[in-house]
């Protein structure tokens, strides 16, 4: 420790020592403020030198600096500046390396302290300006560095110039940036045709792969021109970039449906690309759909036996990665050759040309409507002829063989994704080029015509061709080795037919017929116990089945009896029986052979209900036989004895038919499932009798004949026996119905109704059943529990995706069951959500009386739940509905909506409503309606419709008066009709009716407003009251109300005003 004296002497040489520096500082100042930097900056060192305290060791550097500013020594300023700061942070040591920090260059570094230095003194007007200046400066440099540019920009950018990062990298992270939006951004750069140069060029997988994602994230047609690169690649380049990654097939799908939408573009609108260069994309897309297709089987030899695990595991890798190439040429082919339908495409267009601002009045005229139709048909002729030219091309040269010989084999393939594939490919080709059958043909596709293009018969002829290809013999099927030429042969032909009867029955017909000479080829196809061969021989059956002349093809096994003997064979494989079920049952209906109590019938029905109820095997092959199964059921069920028979079972049924024909569905079933439709239309004819089916078509078509009228000129007419006559009854069709309901039929129903979503078709059938079973009251509880309510209204609230017949059935099933219905038994929501689609029915102007009166029933029972219900119907401007049913034809529909308004009081929309001009004067002669059914013409019980109707007229006007509303009492006074409806009433023999015009009375007459125009308009009203009261003095409810009546009115004329105060 230093002793006192000694701390004294440092202190006293320090203060020498900055005495000293201050010396120093001092000339340097006068020689800086006298332009002499340099010998200023001499002095600064001196000074500095002395070491002197933290203040003036910070003036000393901000002032070198200074000096090294003027002197554009900007690096030695900047550091003399950042010592200072390091000492203590000053304004000027902050502005100086400011501006040295600019002066080198670094504007971003000059920014931050400009910015700082005006934030701590904003006086400095020079600080202000430089932070500014800079600001823009940086502004400027970060916009040319593209700091403000997004991901997919930056990437985009790097893609074109190839910087940063290495291209490869560079696609890479484009790749996982094509998203819809970047897509969008790498489409409009420019950097996939960037990418489609470098695919060509070195065949670069990664940007392969960046133009696959741009093409998957691109929600509309990808732009050809940025892809016409790929036109140049070559066949050779195509097949080793396929080979080794899936990226291009990707690429070529989206180049197929662009190409297709350039050639459905109308004559005046522009097309994607130059029509001459279209011929280039076209061969890149035939090539890629060639590689894929042409791609080796599972590589059997290449690597010795194959008994290492790891290049067990690497071989079965590549060929999970060429099955699913093949698929993927598959879709390109399917998309290149057999675009979408063309239907679709003449809506498209129509919706395009209402975007461009044509007016429907320019259709309004039936001759500009034919005219449309017609350009419409002669545009779905010309795109037509367009694909079969495409497909010549591709077709009648070898160039392209491998591509048929790859879709030849994959008609047999073992995986039946591939087969199925390779037969909608088939299908889809065929719908593209076949000519429309002429108007009045049976069928509806051409096989053949007279054409310069290929034909559905060239084409089948083109690919039967292939099966004498040298490639062909090689085995492709990945395990398909052990099966013989011969048999691959003919399963491919059976697989070819399935794909011809997928576009159109009488195209399989014509294929089946040159694929086999006679059925007997089949059935050994099927006997070959090849699983393959197995399923494709039993598809040939279903589908000759299917048309008449298919049906002609299988005339031999039908009268030996092999059909029937290959559906009962339960050792065959359920395909078969499956497929042989639906022959017999298709051939029979055809022929109208199948007889109720027949014994080929109860076979039928028998193979029908094993094949719904057997269990094991794979799971496609069952689901076949279960769909099946159910056609044959469904098929079965229009006879009335078989109905009985599906429902209560037989002597001849092992095992009942309603469960197995419920249980076929499975646990999981949905409504978009094939199956579905099969029970919706079995469930909907075992529920209700032929006669009802009858008499509803009737009704639709608006046939001035009757059923029975229709049945006498059918006997009369010889054209039907007397023992087709049908003795069902609505009492078996009820049991019936029970039976559905207590096997759960209700619950399978609502499942299937509220999955999927159904398709319109199995949506009307399940619309239809649930009406059926809603007639019973004593079911509807039940049905509530099984979820058949919930279920008519997800049917009837499908506002666009469900047809006008399959709403108006589910509204009226939710109607049969809400009449009988406790709605307080009911959540609030499920009461409330029945209201929309009973109102929708409700202006269904086509619909039955039936349903529009049972629909108003249901409507006054839902409103009695209270204020909720009403505002719920008034929203849904559901008074205009029931109004305009008030002056329905229908008597009882007349009665059920003014009931259904009534219901509405005390809502307030709906009594200003009432107080809309006319509305009341109608409500008024309603409430006398009932001297309607005094007219001749009326019968007894339209005469009971009227007396109703207008009590819930007299009712509504009673309940809408005695509310807070004074003004609606006045205009009621006031009504035009009103004395004359009020002295009618009085003088009728109805007590209900009179009761309602009292009550009315009497709250006019406490009314003040009222009471005087009352009183006034009707003089005699106190004895029209009297004499009521003595006709009616037997009935104490009615007389009570006609004296309240008659008390009101003769009331001293001061009594309110004193009953008020």
């Amino acid at each position: 420790r230093r002793k006192p004296h000694q701390k004294m002497v440092a202190a006293e040489a320090e203060a020498e020592g900055d005495g000293e520096a201050s010396g120093f500082k001092a000339r340097g100042n006068a020689l800086f403020a006298a332009g002499k930097a340099a010998e200023a900056i001499v002095e600064y060192e001196k000074a500095l030198a002395l070491a002197p305290e933290r203040g003036l060791r910070c003036t000393v550097l901000c002032n070198r600096a200074a000096c090294y500013l003027k002197l554009d020594d900007y690096a030695k300023c900047a550091a003399d500046c950042t010592a200072a700061l390091e000492v203590e942070v000053r304004v000027k040591a902050l502005f100086r390396r400011a501006k040295a920090w600019a002066a080198l260059g670094d504007v971003e570094k000059a920014f931050q302290d400009a910015a700082k230095c005006a934030t701590m003194d904003a006086t400095n007007a020079e600080a202000v300006e430089l932070a500014r200046d800079l600001k823009g400066k940086v502004t400027r440099k970060l916009e040319r560095q593209g700091a403000w540019q997004s991901p997919t920009a930056k990437v985009a950018t790097r893609i074109k110039d190839g910087t940063g990062q290495t291209l490869e990298e560079t696609f890479r992270a484009g790749a996982a940036l094509a998203t819809n939006e970047g897509a969008s951004d790498f489409w409009r750069s420019g950097a996939c045709l960037v990418a489609a140069e470098r695919v060509v060029l070195v065949n670069d997988i990664q940007a392969a792969r960046f133009l696959s994602a741009c093409c998957l994230a691109s929600e509309d047609q990808v732009p050809l021109d940025q892809l016409l690169p790929l036109g140049r690649m070559g066949k050779e380049r195509i097949a080793e970039a396929v080979d080794n990654d899936f990226a291009l097939i990707i690429v070529a799908a989206n180049v197929a449906d662009a190409l297709n939408a350039d050639l459905r573009a109308d004559d005046d609108d522009a097309g994607l690309i130059e029509e001459a260069q279209a011929p280039s994309l076209e061969d890149f897309v035939a090539d890629v759909a060639d590689a894929a297709l042409g791609l080796g089987g599972d590589d059997k030899g290449k690597n010795g036996n194959g008994n290492d695990g790891g290049e067990k595991v690497a071989k079965a890798k590549a060929k999970a990665a060429k099955a699913k190439a093949k698929e993927g040429g598959l879709d390109v082919l399917a998309k290149w050759l057999g675009p979408a339908a063309q239907e679709d495409d003449a809506k498209k267009k129509k919706k395009k040309k209402k975007k461009k601002g044509l007016s429907a009045s320019s259709f309004s005229s039936s001759e500009r409507g034919v005219d449309v139709h017609r350009a419409e048909k002669r545009a779905c002729e010309r795109l037509r002829k367009r694909y079969a030219s495409r497909l010549a091309k591709y077709s009648l040269t070898d160039d392209y063989d491998g591509l048929w010989v790859g879709l030849w084999r994959l008609l047999d393939a073992d995986d039946e994704k591939l087969r199925r594939k390779a037969q909608g490919a088939v299908a889809r080709i065929l719908k593209a080029i076949a000519a429309p059958a002429p108007m009045g043909s049976t069928h509806d596709l051409e096989f053949h015509e007279d054409q310069a293009d290929l034909s559905p018969r060239d084409f089948l002829e083109k690919l039967l061709d292939m099966a004498t290809t040298a490639e062909v013999e090689q085995d492709d099927n990945g395990g398909g080795g052990s099966v013989s030429k011969e048999l691959r042969e003919r399963r491919r032909r059976a697989s070819l037919v399935v794909g011809y009867n997928l576009a159109s029955s009488h195209l399989g017909a014509k294929a089946q017929q040159r694929c086999f000479e006679t059925p007997v080829e089949v059935m050994q196809l099927i006997a070959t116990k090849d699983a393959v061969a197995e399923t494709l021989g039993a598809e040939v059956l279903a589908a000759a089945s299917a048309c008449e002349e298919g049906r002609g093809f299988l005339g031999p096994l039908v009268a030996t009896g092999a059909l029937e003997a290959l559906m009962s064979d339960s050792q065959m494989p359920k395909a078969a029986r499956s497929a042989a079920a639906t022959a017999v049952s298709r051939l029979g209906l055809a022929a109208k052979a199948l007889k109720a109590g027949a014994a080929e019938t109860g076979r039928l029905l028998e193979a029908a209900v094993k094949l719904c109820q057997e269990e094991g095997g794979d799971g496609d092959d069952q689901r076949t036989a279960r769909e099946r199964g159910v056609e044959v059921i469904a098929s079965l069920s229009g006879n009335s004895a078989v109905k009985e028979e599906i429902a209560h079972g037989s002597s001849r049924l092992a095992k009942k038919c309603l469960e197995a024909l419920c249980g076929a569905a499975g646990k999981n079933a949905k409504g978009s499932d094939p199956v579905a439709y099969g029970i919706a239309c079995a469930l909907s004819n075992v529920t209700v009798t032929n006669d009802e089916l009858r008499r509803r078509h009737f009704r639709e078509k608006e046939m001035e004949i009757t059923p029975e009228q229709y049945d006498e000129l059918m006997r009369v007419t010889k054209q039907k026996a007397d023992d087709d006559r049908d003795d069902d009854t609505e009492e078996l069709a009820s049991a019936r119905r029970r039976k559905v309901v207590l096997a759960d039929g209700a619950s399978l129903l609502a499942r299937l109704a509220t999955s999927g979503p159904p398709s319109k078709n199995t949506a009307e059938k399940l619309a239809e059943t649930f009406a059926n079973l809603a007639k019973d009251a004593d079911l509807r509880g039940t049905l509530i529990q099984q979820g058949g309510f919930k279920a008519c209204v997800a049917l009837a609230s499908a506002d666009n995706t469900q047809t006008d017949a399959c709403r108006t059935n589910a509204a009226h099933a939710l109607a049969k069951i809400l009449v009988t219905t406790n709605p307080n038994t009911l959540t609030d929501a499920q009461a409330l959500s029945a209201v929309r689609p009973l109102l929708w029915v409700c202006r269904q102007f086509g619909a039955f009386e039936l349903v529009h009166f049972e629909a108003c029933l249901a409507l006054t029972n839902l409103l009695s739940l209270g204020p909720e219900a009403k505002r719920r119907l008034v929203d849904d401007k559901g008074i205009h509905a029931l109004e305009y049913l008030m002056f329905s034809e229908n008597k009882m529909v007349m009665r059920a909506a003014t009931e259904a308004l009534t219901n509405l009081v005390p809502n307030k929309t709906f009594l200003a409503h009432l107080k809309k001009p006319d509305k009341l004067k109608i409500w008024l002669a309603f409430a006398r309606e009932s001297q309607g059914g005094s007219g001749e013409d009326t019968d007894e019980r339209d005469a009971k419709e009227y007396v109703a109707m207008a009590r819930a007229a007299g009712g509504c006007l009673a309940m809408a008066t005695s509310t807070d509303d004074d003004e609606l009492c006045e205009l009621v006074a006031k009504e035009q009709n009103a004395p004359s409806t009020i002295l009618d009433v009085l003088r009728l023999d109805e007590p209900s009716l009179v009761h309602r015009c009292a009550v009315l009375v009497r709250n006019l007459a406490d009314d003040p407003r009222s009471r005087p125009i009352l009183l006034e308009r009707i003089p005699d009203l106190a004895k029209a009251l009297r004499h009521a009261k003595g006709a009616f003095a037997q009935v104490p409810l009615v007389a009570n109300a006609l004296l309240d009546a008659l008390t009101a009115v003769e009331a001293p004329p001061g009594r309110h005003d004193d009953d008020d105060v």
